[in-house]
């Protein structure tokens, strides 16, 4: 398996590092992984797309609290941490990926500030926040959900939920050609709504009203 992971520049200044290697360039942000089980090296482009988005705005997370919806190897609630979060909530339906996110985190020395959990896979199952202490926020500044449109449409209501007014959220995970259908479902929520995009992947952002 190591030789089919390899460091990846998600884009200057940034970089997914698999933990057995050394970083190709020890002035920039690496972000170190133990790739498994879980989805989330890097190397797909909605991934990428979240990624980067967060490097452009890491002046957004400074002391920010952040949900991560399916965070799947954690690969984004390391590098929000990274970036300067204050705390980052993980959830995940995968029991392994939710040990990979903690493990991932541990890695990068920022599992004190991480909180992994377990979600059902059904807009009818217990909120994941429940689960969360009494101290830690149920809202956040940012929420990131890259996973896939039917998902995104039925969380809808929790998704949006999550979010402070003035927050931002990121959908991703879906292709070009299912953005209207998803901004269509999130819009009368979020203003200032933008489209970034990679080969046949999009990221939809937008702002809390």
């Amino acid at each position: 398996m190591k030789s089919s992971y390899q460091p990846t520049e998600v884009c200057q200044g940034l970089w997914i590092v698999p933990d057995w290697c050394q970083p190709p360039d020890s002035t920039a942000l690496n972000i170190r992984m133990a790739p498994g089980l879980a989805f989330g090296t890097g190397e797909h482009e909605t991934t990428r797309l979240c990624l980067q988005w967060l490097f452009a705005n890491r002046q957004k997370l400074q002391g920010a609290h952040v949900m991560d919806y399916g965070t799947g190897s954690g690969v984004l609630a390391v590098a929000a941490l990274l970036m300067g979060a204050a705390s980052v909530v993980g959830t995940d339906v995968d029991p392994l990926a939710v040990k990979a996110a903690r493990g991932n985190a541990e890695l990068n020395a920022v599992s004190s500030r991480f909180t992994a959990v377990q979600c059902s896979s059904s807009i009818q199952g217990p909120d994941p926040v429940h689960q969360l202490p009494q101290h830690q926020p149920k809202q956040f500044d940012i929420c990131i959900a890259n996973i896939l449109q039917g998902p995104l449409l039925h969380l809808q209501p929790r998704l949006s939920q999550y979010v402070k007014p003035g927050g931002q959220l990121l959908l991703s995970g879906i292709l070009k050609s299912q953005v209207a259908t998803v901004q269509t479902s999130y819009q009368m929520c979020f203003e200032d709504v933008q489209c970034a995009t990679e080969k046949s992947w999009a990221l939809l952002t937008g702002r809390k009203q």
